[in-house]
Order: structure tokens, then C-alpha cells, then sequence
């Protein structure tokens, strides 16, 4: 399962709060019903006034409080605080909280006195009551789950008007902000290159305007602009075009005008831009072009006509200022087009609005009618329709349409294309105003309506490109008799073909070429959709028919289909309950939720290499610090630095630089002048004893030593000076940023003694209590190098407090970890919605109705622990499944898939222990990449929902206890005094922890732990040994994993691979060869236990269909042991085939059996082939899989990106609004509709794990 990480707000409670600039208003609130908690401005004025009057104190009207209240707009009242609205100028918006009782400005915590926006609007929310619990509150008493709608961050790259007196001309602005920068001297080849791209675009009824094909670069628009104005200026301004000059021969189509004179003025405009730019001449030139030909006016309620409507319901000015409108569009639209010498083009608008069948005498029951005055514009009518496509006959009022926009823009898009014969240029919604004052009522005097969706005929909504992979998660394919092909199916049935029919060509052919790259093919007959995938994140979609063997054309994308369109055909193998006129053209209904992360990307510089993917933050460091520190900019990025340099404090005190240090010229001058005083000593003198840097303006944090500080000062120097990535990431890795960790990781029993094989409890927990030793190391050397003494790491495992613990230590609220002196496990319960702590266990498929309020605790929990917010905050996720909707009620995927692409996308980064993961490789889709698009049918459609190519991605591998795993080869450090129970547990049938016994120990032992379920394959690989005569002679079968008996589980899943694997057992295949062993949960004794089989010269293998990454595989060949590993995943990458272990394929288990017999074999032959692969073994493990390179390298990832996360946008603040608001709408509802209370098998494992408590005792 994945979980989100915890949400740790400021302790002001304040999520991503509004800008102070962000105006106020309510739309909830019956003022007369509460007492007049609510104060307008008149009404406050007018009281001010009174009082100044009654007490004769007109000094109040000039003093400062009656200064401020002159702008007031709004007072919230609620004893004994008064909240004010403040406005003081247009669009800036102040907020103040004040307490009457004590006559004091409350403080909000993160914006000095004033209040934000969102506190301001939570505060006047509490006059209306909600059923909030108090422990869903944060500090300041605020429910950080209200759906808050904040637009700013997406407008962030877009220029802002400053002027007040500029408001309102808008494009104008626009014109001259980015004519300057895409004109600009460094970026004039860029934007006239793009003009050229958009000259060239220009069509009218099929045919191209302005310029040929052959005008392909901006030299030879050039040329030939100074070419044709030479020709023109032999002729007079008022001749006629077409009796003067072949244009058309110079490469310039119909469109600059219709005459001499008006064709040299355009081209003399064009060139101007072109040469010398400027945003007049741009306004001027552009306004020449004949771009709008086509143009629709939407007015959808009341009764729209030329006579006898006025006065009707809904209908007034509206209609005549349209009417109006048109006439004076088609005037312009026609002259315009007229200059520009396209006489056989004319105006073409459209007026759409309803029909009304009962039209009361008007002409509304009329679906087209020309507009009196004009040539061409008519009003374009289209019915209302019910639920069941009938139409509606009568008028609705406009606060009673909205059931029936969504049919009626649908209908209303088909009939515009027809009706036009194409898309409009240009489409006018005419609104009504919203409402006539600040703060309207429960319904507002007039309403607002959204423009009709007028879709491309392809129906697609923002299709993708064809990058984005397909994964589905919905399909029970066995129930379906196979509609969905996966790869490796469809290759097998291919290799079957050209076997049966000798077409051994076909492998080779176009045909077999192409399919190599396939990953899944949808059969709806008479039709099959391909999914290819030729490379590593590049991905294809081609529609066949196969009744006339021809590929379906996807009308915007030539050939190919977008995955917006594959998935939607993909769907339709799941019924929907949708109408016909709901769909477009294609046959796609428009309203899907789709979720498209990729906008919120396009700042974000990308990795192009497939190589470079897993190496984002080095990517980022190199991309950013290239455009930060360029000639150009240096001043800039230097100045950021310094802001960064000046802001790091640790308890209180701050760090580095002083607050003297106020320049870049400053930090220079001191840094010469440190480095000249530290060149009087010796590198290894302590600091302290040496020189005063304080005076100089440094404070703690450069080094320990006199030789640290200098690197770090020169290193910082070079920096500012002649910048390079390398040296700043050098210079980054020194600083002292991180001191408080969090690691998460909610799920199952996490402890450190007797919690391995409890239910959800594995590899993770030893994962995580190595990781943050290694972690505590390297913040401890760290921080003893930058020359903090006092200072020492801080590091929380935070899980579930389960009172009911089973004997382990998971009811202890906080436990020091072993081995460790700063970090310690911070349980805390998970609650219902009363607030009562539940006692037991709850399987990681049940947990979500508890997140919430487990959240907000831990981070109340974690702030008072750590005294403040964390540094780094590390989320440990599992992997997910393939289906949802026929196993949600029992697995929750849908919870599970949601909460994985929210996770994903906010994270600041995304660490991986291998590449696999990400990107796995030719023949197989990574696991992140398998979650670029996917669809959850009847739920939403994720058409990209993560890039693999993005720099959030880093491949940081972790490694094994090097104080339990170990190379057998170290007899000194060898556990020998295990090897009599070693010996017991492998060999004796007498053990009661194990089944099967082996009639020839002698024979090497083919040795697999990990846990009993499907995705392990334990079962799979004892299958494959049962049917391998070859390999049953050579080896000997041990499995350790799971339980021998399936009463004495509490996993479901384990259940029924113990089942399989005793149905092997049993089935008399393995006799004597085959030993299986319950679950060994002592970490200290199975290392020992792989050097033990070692000795008897005995392999490693893993089967898994699928693994991420592969704990067991590091501890074995870090015991020296051969290992055979899976292919799918990340053991594909730790091991080299047959250079330190072998890879095998779980989908083909003879073949599989026979790559292990064939090393068996020639060990037999040639000893020293078992002794090169434990030794390749051990060599890749050192150089790339140990915790100490993990830390080093996650701690300089951290710093490296902390540094561009201060100085650039990579806050991602967009895309975490809009994830915020598919949280609250989508996620909650899909938790709500989930009990709070245990599934029937959580309650069986529970009552199961008692009964085996009191068994034993």
C-alpha cells in the first residue's frame, strides 16, 4: 500500500494560505437569522459616525483607528474577537484579528499581525456550525481538510499588471511585456521564429493563406520581403494587387491585403518586427492578419429572439446587446477581410442559445433564423433534453438549468461544427454579473453561466501526446474470456505461429518488428488497440480493423491514437451507464475526469537521456546552476545564494553568516580576507584556537578545522566568481542543513524484536532500522566536520501505536532504537470517529477511513517531539496491484492508486533503489512508469499521472547490516556457534518448524526466503523444482517462508499459498528432496544460516514475479552466496548475468529450472565456477549497494536540492492545489464509503493471532 506522507503544517495552521492580496466573500451566511454577527461597511460607517457625534469626539474620525475603518469592508463578530476586512486599495486586501477584551491585535503566526485570507475566511465560517471534531483541528483551531479553491499559483508565470490605471487593458499589456522578452536581443531569433511557425499556420477552407510551404526559415521570409517590397514600389498604393505583382511566386500566399500599398505596409510592418521589434508595430501588423472568419456567441437562457421576447422570463437587455453586437462584428470582421484581399471570405457567426418548443409566439421553437441587418448571422437554437434525451418543452429558469448544460453542450458542439463547418476563431460567452455587492445572499440576483465546451472532432480534452505509457487497473480479465493481450502472451502466441506454420519470416517482417514493442492489446472486435512501447517511456497506440486490415485514423494525430483515446476504448470492455447524445463524435464521453499532471511540469527543466533518468537532483544541479550563475544572470544567482546562505538557524541561534553579512561585495571581502588569515596555520588546527572568523562575519557551520573552513571558504569563493555544478554540489554537501528526520511508516507492527512475519510486517522494518542508523552516522559526521559540537541528529520512525501489540513493543508510545543514540520510534493510535483509540491490528487494505486523524496527531506529536518541523520528512511506500473495482470492497486499490498519485506528485523528490523501478528496462515497464496512464473505469482516467524522466526521480541503493551480513569467507567473525541449530533446522526430521525432510544432505541446497504470497512465487519456483528431474539430482530444496500449516495464518493471501506449496509437498513429486521451513524471524541467525549454505556450496535464489528491489538478494551475495534472481525488477539491475549471479524468468519456470541446473552442473565440472560468481557477487555489492554510500548520497541529494528549492520554483505549488482539491473531492469520497470498522478477515486474524498466543502458552 502507499500511504501520503504526513501532513506537518505550520504551526499557524496555515496550508499553502492565500496572499494577502486575495479579496474576501461569503455566500453562506442568513445575517438577520445570527444576530448581525456581520457588519457591512455603511453599517459600520454609519455607527462610527453616531458614536463621534454622540460623544462629540470628531478627533476619532482622523485618528489612526478611524484612518484604518475608512477601508474597512467587513467586520466578523464572535466574542470576543472582531475579524476585519480591510481594503485600503483596489485588489489589496488586509485582515486583522482583534480581542475586545484584552484590546489587542492577535498575531497569526506566519504573517505578523495579520491575518491570511484562509484564516480569516475559517474564522467567519464559524458562524455557521459545523460537525468538526476537535481532533481534526490544528493548533490554531482550523480543519485542514476544507476544500480550498486558490488560483493563484497557476497564474505565477504569467506578468502582472502593477499599474492600478492599467487594469482593464489587459492584452495590450500582454502585447508589450512579451513582446519585449520574446524580442529581446538574446531570444529575436526564437520569437521571429515562432511568428514564421504561426504565418505558416493560416488556412480557409482548406486552403493555406500568407505563405507557401517553401517560406520555411526566417532568412528567406527575409529575403523575400525585401525582394517583393522592391517589386511593389514600381507600382501605385491604390492599384490593384492582382494586376501589379506575383506574390504568389515569392512564396506569399493570399492575405497581406488588396492593394499595393496596403501589402507594402503589411510587409514593411512584418519586417520592422523582424529587424528592429517593437510592440506597436507587433499590435499593428497583427491586426491586419485575416485570422477570424468564424465566430459563435453563446447566450443560453430566457428567450432569445428578434421580436416579442422582451419582457419575457429571463430575457431583457441581453438580447438587444447582442443583436447589437453581431451586426457590428460582421461590419468589421467583413471590412477587415476585405483589406486583407480575400473576396470570396465573408463573416460567419452563430448566435446559440436554447430552443423552447412552446415559444409562446415568439420564434424560439425555430432551430435557425437569420439575423435581420446582417448577411450572415443567425441564431443557432439547440433543446434542453432530460435524463432521457426527451426535449424539454417549456421555458426553466436560469437558476434551474444546470441539470441540462452538460447534454446541451454537447449537443451544441456537434451542431457548431456542422453548422460552421469547422471550429470558430473566436467564442463569446456574454455573462451576467455574478452579483451586486461584496457579499451576496443565499441566491444571488443574477447567475453566471459557463461557456459551451466546443470539443475538437476527435473528442479529445487536452489528449496527451503519444509519450504517455497505459496500465489498467480494472479489468477481471478471466471473466472477460481475455479481451486484454499482455506481452507475454502475445509473444508466446506470435513464437507459436511462426512455429506451426514455418513463417519463421514473420519475426522479421514490419509487422514483427513492431509487436516486439508491445505491452498490451485490447480485443473489441472487430477492432484491437495496440499499446508499444519501442523504448524506454516512449509509448505509441494504433487502433486496427480487423476486418478490413486497416489502421483507424485518430483525426489529431494522424495515424495514432492519443492514450486519452486507447484508454477510453479500454474502458468499454467495462459496461458504463452512459447515453449516447453524452458522447462525441468518436464516441468518448468529454466529462470523464481525467487527470493530467504534465502542465504543471512545463517549467520544470526535463532529463533527455534515457540514461540520465533516477539521476534528477545532479541533472537539476547542473541544468539550474548553468542558467543561475550564466553571465547574464551571476549577479542574480549569487545574491539567491547569499539569501540562502543567510537563512539556516539550528535552536535558535543562526548559522554560517551574520546578519553584517549583507552584500555579495561584502561575503567576497570577507572571504579573501578569512582565507588569508586561515593561510597562517596548519590545516588540522582546530578552529577555535586559530582565528576569530565572528568578527569577520562568520558564524558556526564552515568546518572543524582550519583546513575544512578554507576548502569550504574557496570552494564558496569559486562559486561566486566562475561557478560550475560540480563545485557546487561540493560546496552544498558541507552545510549543515539537516538535523531533524522523519521516516514514515503507518502500517502493520513495526518494532524491533518478534514483529517479522506479524501481518504486513516485513523486509520493511529491517529496511527502515538500518536506513536510519546509517543515517544517524552520516548527520553525525557531517555535523562533527561542519564544527557544530552541540549539535546532534534527530530522527523519528513514525508508526501506529497498537494497544493490543501481541507481546511486541508496539504499545510503547516511544522506544529507543537499538544501536543508535538520537533515534527513536514515535507511535501514535489510530482513532475512530468518536476519537477512541483502536487496540488491534488493521490490515494496510483498511487503514484509510483512519489517515486523517492519524495525521493531524502525528504532526502535533512530531513538532512537540522534535521541537519544530522536520528537515526531511521520508515516506516508505509499497508497490501496487493491477485491478481495483471487482476486489475494492475487500482490497480498497481505488484508496490505494489515488493515494499513490497524490504521493508521487507532491513529494519534492522521489528516491528509488534502483533504476528498474522507475524505468525498468527494454522489454519490461518500471514500476513508476507502469502509473504515467492508467484507468479506473467509472472513477477517473490518469492520462499522465508521473514522467519518468523528471528530476524528482534519484536511484539512491541501500545495502545490508554489515554487522549481520558478511562474507562467509570471514571465519574470525563467523557465528559458529549457531551451526549445531543450523544444522537442526536444515537437516532434522525431528524439527517442528519444518516439513520434509532430505534423504541426501551431502547434495548443495537451492535455498529461497521471503515472505508466503503470490508476488514472493515461493510456490512457483517449488513447482518448477518438482518438475525438474535435472535439477532434483543435483540439488537439494529449501524454502523458508510463511507457515507450514494454513489454520495458523492471519494473512488470506498467505493462506492459500501455503495451500499450494503443501499440495507440492504432498504430492509425492519432491520426496526426500524438498524441506520446507516457517518463517524465521532472527535477523542475526539467518545471516549466519546464508553463510552456513554457503559452506555446502549451495545458490540463493528469488522467483518473485515482481520485486522493486530486493532486500534478500543484498544479503545474500553479501554473504557470499551465487544467487539466481527474478528479471522483473530491481534484482535485474543489482545482479550482471553470469558475471555476479544469474537472472531468471518467473514466466517461464522450466526455463528457468534449467539456467540453475546448467550452474550446478558446471560447479560439478569446475569448482571455480562457484567460487568467480561469489566473488562477482561480493565485488558489485561494495561498490554500489552499502547503507554508508545510501547516506552519504541521500543526505547530499537533500542538501543539493534544499539549496534549489530556496532559490527557484520548484515548490510546485500549482500542482499541490490542484492535488489538494482531487484529495478532498475524489479521495475523501472514496474513503467515506469505507467502514471504520475491521473487514471480517482483519477480525479473523486478530481472534486467529490470540488463539496461537494461548496455544503456545
Amino acid at each position: 500500500v502507499s500511504y501520503m506522507s504526513a501532513h506537518v503544517p505550520d504551526r499557524s495552521g496555515s496550508r499553502r494560505a492565500l496572499s494577502l492580496e486575495a479579496p474576501v466573500n461569503c455566500r453562506c451566511i442568513d445575517k438577520g437569522a445570527l444576530d448581525k454577527p456581520i457588519l457591512l461597511p455603511h453599517k459600520f460607517h454609519d455607527e462610527l459616525e453616531r458614536v463621534c457625534e454622540e460623544t462629540q469626539n470628531h478627533s476619532l474620525r482622523k485618528s489612526e483607528f478611524g484612518i484604518l475603518m475608512k477601508s474597512l469592508q467587513e467586520a466578523v463578530i464572535l466574542a470576543p474577537r472582531i475579524a476585519f476586512s480591510l481594503r485600503p486599495g483596489v485588489g489589496e486586501w488586509y485582515f486583522l484579528r482583534v480581542n475586545v477584551e484584552t484590546m489587542s491585535v492577535e498575531v497569526s503566526r506566519d504573517k505578523g499581525r495579520e491575518m491570511t485570507a484562509s484564516h480569516y475566511l475559517a474564522f467567519k465560517e464559524k458562524l455557521v456550525p459545523l460537525e468538526l471534531r476537535d481532533e481534526t483541528m490544528t493548533i490554531e483551531g482550523y480543519d485542514p481538510f476544507v476544500l480550498e479553491v486558490d488560483m493563484k499559483p497557476f497564474s505565477s508565470h504569467v506578468p502582472k499588471i502593477t499599474l492600478q490605471s492599467h487594469i482593464g487593458q489587459g492584452v495590450s499589456f500582454l502585447n508589450k511585456n512579451l513582446s519585449a522578452k520574446m524580442f529581446s536581443p538574446n531570444q529575436n531569433a526564437e520569437g521571429s521564429q515562432l511568428l514564421l511557425g504561426f504565418l505558416r499556420s493560416f488556412k480557409h477552407g482548406g486552403e493555406s493563406l500568407l505563405l507557401s510551404h517553401r517560406v520555411n526559415s526566417v532568412q528567406k521570409l527575409r529575403s523575400a520581403l525585401i525582394r517583393a517590397d522592391r517589386a511593389l514600389n514600381r507600382f501605385e498604393d491604390d492599384e490593384a494587387l492582382e494586376s501589379a505583382v506575383d506574390l504568389e511566386e515569392m512564396g506569399f500566399l493570399p492575405g497581406w491585403g488588396n492593394t499595393v500599398g496596403r501589402v507594402r505596409e503589411t510587409f514593411q510592418l512584418l519586417l520592422d518586427i523582424i529587424q528592429a521589434p517593437d510592440a506597436e508595430s507587433l499590435e499593428r501588423f497583427l491586426a491586419r492578419l485575416p485570422i477570424m472568419f468564424k465566430v459563435v456567441i453563446l447566450s443560453p437562457h430566457g428567450y432569445f429572439g428578434q421580436q416579442g421576447v422582451l419582457g419575457m422570463p429571463d430575457t431583457g437587455g441581453q438580447v438587444v446587446y447582442i443583436l447589437d453586437q453581431v451586426k457590428a462584428l460582421e461590419a468589421e470582421m467583413g471590412k477587415r477581410l476585405a483589406l486583407a484581399g480575400l473576396e470570396n471570405a465573408h463573416p460567419d457567426i452563430v448566435i446559440l442559445t436554447r430552443l423552447i418548443p412552446d415559444s409562446h409566439g415568439t420564434s424560439c421553437n425555430e432551430r435557425l433564423e437569420p439575423v435581420a441587418g446582417t448577411q450572415y448571422c443567425r441564431i443557432l437554437r439547440v433543446p434542453f433534453r432530460d435524463a432521457q434525451g426527451r426535449v424539454l418543452d417549456h421555458w426553466i429558469s436560469r437558476f434551474d438549468v444546470w441539470p441540462y448544460l452538460e447534454r446541451f453542450t454537447i449537443e451544441s458542439s456537434k451542431e457548431i461544427l456542422a453548422e460552421l463547418g469547422g471550429k470558430p476563431d473566436l467564442l463569446i460567452g456574454n455573462y451576467r454579473q455574478g452579483c451586486g455587492r461584496p457579499h451576496a445572499g443565499r441566491a444571488p440576483d443574477e447567475v453566471s453561466y459557463m461557456s459551451a465546451h466546443v470539443p475538437d472532432r476527435s473528442g479529445s480534452r487536452r489528449a496527451l501526446s503519444l509519450e504517455a505509457p497505459v496500465n489498467c487497473r480494472c479489468i477481471d480479465k478471466g471473466a472477460l474470456d481475455k479481451p486484454i493481450l499482455l506481452p507475454h502472451k502475445f509473444h508466446d502466441e506470435l513464437e507459436r505461429v511462426c512455429e506451426e506454420t514455418q513463417n519463421h519470416s514473420l519475426r522479421k517482417s514490419e509487422f514483427g518488428i513492431l509487436m516486439k514493442s508491445l505491452q498490451e492489446a485490447v480485443i473489441l472486435a472487430p477492432r484491437i488497440a495496440f499499446s508499444l512501447r519501442p523504448g524506454v517511456g516512449e509509448w505509441y497506440f494504433l487502433r486496427v480493423n480487423v476486418e478490413t486490415m486497416s489502421v483507424e485514423v485518430s483525426r489529431d494525430k494522424g495515424r495514432e491514437m492519443t492514450a486519452s483515446h486507447y484508454l477510453a476504448f479500454k474502458e468499454k470492455l467495462v459496461p458504463l451507464e452512459l447515453r449516447d447524445e453524452t458522447m462525441t463524435i468518436e464516441g468518448y464521453d468529454p466529462f470523464v475526469l481525467e487527470v493530467d499532471m504534465k502542465p504543471f511540469s512545463s517549467h520544470v527543466p526535463k532529463i533527455t537521456l534515457q540514461s540520465h533518468i533516477g539521476q534528477g537532483v545532479s541533472f537539476l544541479n547542473k541544468n539550474l546552476s548553468a542558467k543561475m550563475f550564466s553571465p547574464n544572470q551571476n549577479a542574480e544567482g549569487s545574491q539567491l545564494l547569499l539569501g540562502f546562505l543567510r537563512s539556516f538557524k539550528h535552536g535558535g541561534e543562526s548559522l554560517l553568516l551574520s546578519h553584517r553579512v549583507n552584500s555579495v561585495q561584502k561575503l567576497r571581502s570577507a572571504l579573501i580576507r578569512a582565507d588569508r588569515a586561515l593561510n597562517r596555520f596548519e590545516d588540522d588546527e582546530a578552529l577555535e584556537s586559530a582565528v576569530d572568523l565572528e568578527e569577520m562575519g562568520f558564524l558556526p557551520g564552515w568546518g572543524n578545522t582550519v583546513g575544512r573552513v578554507r576548502e569550504t571558504f574557496q570552494l564558496l569563493l569559486d562559486i561566486i566568481q566562475a561557478p560550475d555544478a560540480e563545485s557546487l554540489e561540493r560546496f552544498l554537501a558541507r552545510l549543515p542543513i539537516m538535523f531533524k528526520v522523519v521516516i514514515l511508516s503507518p502500517h502493520g507492527y513495526f518494532g524491533q524484536q518478534g514483529v517479522l512475519g506479524m501481518p504486513d510486517t516485513g523486509g520493511q522494518v529491517v529496511y527502515i532500522l538500518d536506513q536510519v542508523k546509517a543515517l544517524e552516522a552520516e548527520m553525525g559526521k557531517r555535523l562533527a566536520l561542519a564544527g557544530l559540537e552541540n549539535a546532534h541528529p534527530d530522527i523519528v520512525i513514525l508508526t501506529r501505536l497498537i494497544p493490543d501489540s501481541h507481546g511486541t513493543s508496539c504499545n510503547e508510545r516511544l522506544e529507543p532504537v537499538a544501536g543508535t543514540q538520537y533515534c527513536r520510534i514515535l507511535r501514535v493510535p489510530f482513532r475512530d470517529a468518536q476519537g477512541r483509540v483502536l487496540d488491534h491490528w488493521i490490515s494496510r487494505f483498511d487503514v484509510w477511513p483512519y489517515l486523517e486523524r492519524f495525521t493531524i496527531e502525528s504532526s502535533k506529536e512530531i513538532l512537540a517531539e522534535l521541537g519544530g518541523k522536520p528537515d526531511l520528512l521520508i515516506g516508505n511506500y509499497r508497490q501496487g496491484y493491477i485491478y481495483w473495482e471487482s476486489m475494492d470492497k475487500k482490497y480498497h486499490f481505488s484508496c490505494q492508486f489515488t493515494a499513490d498519485i497524490i504521493a508521487m506528485n507532491t513529494s519534492d523528490f522521489i528516491i528509488t533503489s534502483t533504476y528498474q523501478e522507475i524505468a525498468g528496462h527494454d522489454e519490461m515497464v518500471g514500476q513508476y512508469e507502469s502509473y504515467q496512464s492508467f484507468t479506473m473505469p467509472h472513477l477517473y482516467r490518469v492520462v499522465n499521472g508521473i514522467d519518468i524522466y523528471s528530476p524528482k526521480f534519484n536511484i539512491v541503493s541501500p545495502g545490508a547490516d554489515s554487522d549481520i551480513y558478511f562474507p562467509f569467507s570471514e571465519s574470525s567473525r563467523r557465528l559458529t556457534s549457531l551451526h549445531a541449530d543450523l544444522e537442526e533446522l536444515l537437516f532434522s526430521p525431528n524439527s517442528k518448524e519444518a516439513m520434509g525432510t532430505l534423504s541426501d544432505p551431502g547434495k548443495p541446497i537451492l535455498f529461497s526466503m521471503a515472505r508466503l504470497d503470490k508476488v514472493k512465487n515461493l510456490t512457483g519456483l517449488a513447482e518448477w523444482y518438482a518438475g525438474s528431474e535435472r535439477l532434483q539430482g543435483l540439488v537439494n530444496l529449501i524454502i523458508v517462508g510463511g507457515v507450514t500449516d494454513p489454520s495458523k495464518t492471519m494473512d488470506r493471501e498467505e493462506a492459500v499459498e501455503c495451500q499450494k506449496m503443501l499440495d507440492i509437498m504432498n504430492s509425492g513429486r519432491v520426496d526426500g528432496k524438498f524441506r520446507w521451513i516457517n518463517a524465521q524471524k532472527n535477523r542475526v541467525r539467518n545471516g549466519e544460516l546464508y553463510r552456513f549454505i554457503a559452506d555446502r556450496r549451495g545458490a540463493f535464489v528469488q522467483p518473485a514475479l515482481y520485486e522493486a528491489f530486493g532486500l534478500t538478494v543484498i544479503e545474500a551475495m553479501t554473504c557470499g552466496l551465487p544467487t539466481f534472481a527474478t528479471n522483473r525488477g530491481g534484482p535485474a539491475e543489482i545482479i550482471k548475468h553470469r558475471r555476479s549471479g544469474f537472472h531468471i524468468d518467473p514466466f517461464h519456470g522450466e526455463a528457468s529450472a534449467n539456467v540453475i541446473a546448467d550452474f550446478f552442473e558446471a560447479t560439478a565440472k569446475k569448482p571455480d565456477e562457484w567460487d568467480r560468481i561469489s566473488k562477482g557477487g561480493l565485488e558489485r555489492i561494495f561498490s554500489r549497494y552499502t547503507w554508508e554510500i545510501y547516506a552519504n548520497r541521500l543526505m547530499t541529494l537533500n542538501q543539493v536540492y534544499t539549496f534549489w528549492k530556496y532559490i527557484s520554483n520548484l515548490e510546485h505549488s500549482e500542482a499541490k492545489r490542484y492535488l489538494e482539491m482531487f484529495y478532498i473531492l475524489k479521495m475523501r469520497a472514496l474513503i467515506e464509503k469505507m467502514s471504520e470498522h475491521p473487514n471480517k478477515a482483519t477480525e479473523e486474524a486478530d481472534e486467529q493471532l490470540k488463539k496461537k498466543e494461548q496455544a503456545s502458552a
